[in-house]
Formats: C-alpha cells, structure tokens, sequence
C-alpha cells in the first residue's frame, strides 16, 4: 500500500501558482531550452505552454523565463535564476511535506495502513 500526497499552491483569489503540472513545463524548458520543445515533450501546444507560464509570472509578479536571441537555433528559452529557486524550494517543500504525511498516517492509522506503522 502506498500513501499518496498532491501539493499546489494558490495565490490569495485561487488562482494556481504551482503545482505537478507548472513543474512539468519548468523542468521541460530547463531541459530543451525552448517553449516550443517543451511544449512538444509534454505533448502541449506552444500556446498552452505559453500561457501557463506568462500566469504563473503575473501572478507571482516575477519574471520566470527569458528568450534567449535567435541564431543558428532561432533562440529559445532560459529559467531564470528566480524560477530556479522557487522551484528548488516548492520541490524541497512538497518532499518535506510528503515525508510528514507518511509520518503521521503512522502515528494516526497503523491498522488501516500496516506497512506505515513506526518503526
């Protein structure tokens, strides 16, 4: 059996912030340098991609991702430092989280969930 824990953050009028989902495409970006290319990994349109990240930016008010100038590549696209350490953090935080769940579903439901009893 395992315990399961889903974690997103909201700003103040409900609106996403971050979530699984935000991450996905920050971690796609990162790894192919363009929205294009992230938005073809995660089987997404540009214009879908796109519009996450520009909300996520208003909503935040800070600049998440930066073109980078064309050329051979016809550009593409960074992470900025900021996005970087908030995602560092939300990551550090949901993992945190996760491990206290486990820890008091141990404490709270040892005989319906046996195999997270204390150890």
């Amino acid at each position: 059996m395992k315990l399961h824990t889903k974690i997103w953050i909201e700003n103040d009028d409900g609106k996403l912030l971050v979530g699984e989902g935000r991450l996905k495409i920050f971690h796609a970006i990162l790894k192919t340098g363009s929205l294009s290319a992230a938005a073809r990994e995660l089987e997404m349109s540009y214009r879908a991609v796109w519009g996450k990240v520009r909300a996520t930016e208003d909503r935040l008010g800070v600049k998440l991702v930066e073109g980078v100038a064309g050329g051979a590549k016809h550009g593409g696209a960074v992470l900025t430092d900021e996005a970087v350490e908030f995602i560092r953090r939300f990551e550090e935080f949901n993992e945190k989280a996760a491990e206290m769940v486990e820890e008091l579903a141990a404490k709270m439901l040892p005989d319906e969930f046996p195999d997270f009893k204390e150890k």
